[in-house]
């Protein structure tokens, strides 16, 4: 008969608390990362946005020079790789947002619908409108971005 002792357990415990503390230090510790580095790019009202979609995706975010022919790019991962998004590290905070938020609607189409959705069809636009709506709930957009983006919603449905 195996006997394991109360203060076995009691130890096992005390180190899945452990764990489970230094796990979310890490975490934390992380956030406090993400959010230092994203507050030079995004406006400050929207860092929690993207910081929430960094940790609820398996994607590697990197924000790189300048290229002339586009904004961001997203790259789906091969096999059990993370998927990749770049996005331009020169862009005002606005657009630096609204690319990421941009890149951020290919990812998650590409998650729901593999490569059978068109780069910028239906299943796109409805996860990019998706994406804009807490922005707006948020209201700290310029007037001019909010008609915008208001707009879209309403014609996405």
């Amino acid at each position: 008969m195996y006997f394991i002792s109360n203060q076995f357990i009691e130890d096992e415990i005390e180190l899945l608390f452990k764990k489970e503390a230094n796990f979310t230090l890490i975490m934390s510790d992380k956030r406090a990362k993400y959010t230092s580095v994203l507050k030079k790019y995004v406006p400050l009202e929207y860092v929690d946005l993207v910081t929430d979609l960094l940790f609820k995706h398996r994607v590697v975010f990197k924000i790189v020079r300048p290229r002339k022919t586009k904004l961001g790019d997203f790259r789906a991962g091969i096999r059990e790789e993370k998927h990749q998004i770049t996005v331009n590290g020169d862009l005002n905070k606005y657009s630096f947002l609204i690319t990421t938020l941009h890149e951020f609607a290919h990812l998650v189409t590409y998650d729901e619908h593999g490569r059978k959705a068109a780069p910028h069809g239906k299943e796109w636009k409805d996860n990019f409108t998706q994406l804009l709506i807490p922005m707006i709930q948020i209201g700290h957009l310029p007037k001019s971005i909010e008609r915008i983006f208001i707009e879209i919603t309403i014609h996405s449905n």
